[in-house]
């Protein structure tokens, strides 16, 4: 893997963020890589922006709407 560009997952919401793409895993565009989770138990999906690595994932917990969550190179 040749990777010379860096695309970003953004939170679509605010709320508790659980990363599920591990660093350094190949992704697929739309693939799932994380959940945000509101006050409210609302689950809301945050999904590969591009094929590529996961090269860093927010590690802070809260993460608030429009939020840098996952690094993905490509």
């Amino acid at each position: 893997y040749k990777c010379t560009k860096l695309a970003v997952a953004f939170a679509p919401a605010g709320g508790l963020l659980q990363v599920k793409a591990g660093l350094g895993k190949p992704v697929r565009q739309g693939d799932l890589v994380g959940e945000i989770l509101d006050p409210l138990g609302k689950v809301t999906p945050v999904h590969a922006p591009k094929d590529g690595l996961v090269l860093r994932g927010m590690t802070q917990a809260i993460v608030y709407p429009g939020a840098e969550v996952i690094w993905v190179a490509y």
